[in-house]
């Protein structure tokens, strides 16, 4: 039900919907479904942005990062706070305050060493930079360092190895 309600968001009128996925996300709350919250509250933060509804987004983004930490399950923060940005951006934050939520989704994403989920806040950190006139080539601010997180120590401790053989 909370996908097909984000669904219906996503191809039609958002603020309609909202209402099916409260219902649908009470319910996963009494399955005690707890590890998918972060990514159901993402959703939900992502409807109210397009239903223009930023304060009720920001408010839902919190909550879900506070549950998040006190839960230990901080997988899914990276998103968070770039949709914590990109809801930020909507409502017309100060675009440094804007940047530091992207930069955190980066600095989360690179931690986790989850390049996948570099992309996502790299392109909305050079969204904000073209429309603030600080970067002309959005692309190759992209495809310069999408994510290189540090490599793990059994690589470091291999590199000097693999350069002595013949």
């Amino acid at each position: 039900m909370l996908f097909r309600g984000w669904a219906a968001a996503l191809r039609s009128d958002s603020a309609r919907v909202l209402g099916d996925m409260r219902e649908a996300l009470a319910s996963a709350e009494v399955a005690c479904s707890p590890s998918d919250f972060r990514v159901y509250y993402e959703m939900f933060a992502d409807v109210y942005e397009r239903a223009g509804r930023f304060d009720e987004g920001l408010n839902t983004v919190n909550e879900c990062l506070a549950h998040a930490e006190y839960a230990g399950r901080v997988y899914w923060n990276a998103e968070l706070h770039r949709r914590r940005g990109e809801l930020m951006c909507a409502a017309g934050a100060d675009p440094s305050a804007v940047t530091d939520r992207f930069e955190n989704a980066l600095t989360d994403a690179r931690a986790q060493m989850r390049c996948s989920s570099c992309c996502a806040p790299r392109t909305s950190l050079a969204r904000l930079r073209l429309d603030e006139g600080r970067v002309s080539d959005p692309g190759r601010m992209l495809t310069r360092r999408l994510c290189r997180p540090p490599p793990p120590p059994d690589l470091r401790d291999a590199r000097p190895l693999l350069a002595t053989t013949p």
